[in-house]
């Protein structure tokens, strides 16, 4: 019979740890500057935790360069987009289209719907724009903002953001104009009457004129399913139509 040998184990190196001593250590602040052209853009990094209850307020920011959006022929692409993703099944809400950026409310079932969403909605719009206006490259400056708003108060302040932001950046010679009239480039003309308050007669008339010179059919947004979106944020109070966003002191 054969002994059998004893079967030597090899031991595992023991990995020494590095100590930094010198610059790009562990130290607060170490390692590679941000380029200036990337401070103050959204870093690359796991999101927060989705609450498919919440709506969520997201904002698009443009590169330097690229047509405004507010211009009638580009405006007209991006509601037209805006319309296209609400009636595949994208809820959004409420929309402002600026200069340079474009704010939404959404509502999604998912952390990826969302997501998918709203790449979809921004690589059309970064498409039809720059082929409208013979250009390439990249549209949007930076990957896209997220702000869940999960309470009644929260969905309503982003409301009055987002519905009224043309009076955030009017001169202060335009904000007597345009506090009296609905920018045609969000989609506060689309809010039920019910959900204004006090109701008048008179600004109801405007606002059903301003529907009609929109054109047939039917809203480019989404009726809200979320309890928040639909009857939560009035306890807090309907939209006044002279309403504001509050401007930094």
């Amino acid at each position: 019979m054969i002994n059998a040998l004893p079967i030597q184990m090899r031991r595992r190196p023991l990995q020494t740890e590095f100590h930094f001593k010198t610059h790009g250590g562990k130290r607060a602040g170490a390692g590679r500057k941000r380029a200036a052209a990337n401070v103050g853009l959204q870093k690359h990094e796991a999101r927060d935790a989705f609450d498919p209850t919440d709506p969520v307020h997201v904002t698009m920011r443009a590169v330097r360069g690229v047509p405004s959006m507010r211009a009638e022929v580009v405006s007209a692409v991006v509601v037209a987009e805006i319309r296209r993703a609400s009636e595949k099944g994208f809820r959004i809400l409420h929309y402002s289209i600026q200069t340079d950026h474009l704010h939404l409310i959404t509502e999604a079932d998912s952390k990826l719907e969302l997501a998918r969403g709203v790449q979809r909605l921004a690589a059309r719009v970064a498409m039809r724009i720059n082929a409208l206006a013979r250009r390439r490259g990249m549209f949007w400056r930076e990957r896209y903002h997220r702000r869940d708003l999960g309470s009644p108060q929260q969905f309503r302040n982003a409301l009055v953001y987002v519905t009224f932001n043309s009076r955030k950046h009017a001169s202060a010679g335009e904000r007597a104009v345009r506090a009296r009239e609905l920018d045609g480039l969000s989609s506060a003309r689309w809010i039920p009457e019910r959900d204004w308050a006090p109701p008048d007669d008179t600004f109801l008339e405007r606002l059903r004129g301003w529907r009609a010179a929109a054109g047939a059919g039917p809203p480019p947004v989404a009726p809200p399913e979320r309890w928040v979106a639909r009857t939560g944020w009035k306890k807090h109070g309907r939209l006044d139509p002279f309403e504001a966003p509050k401007l930094p002191e």
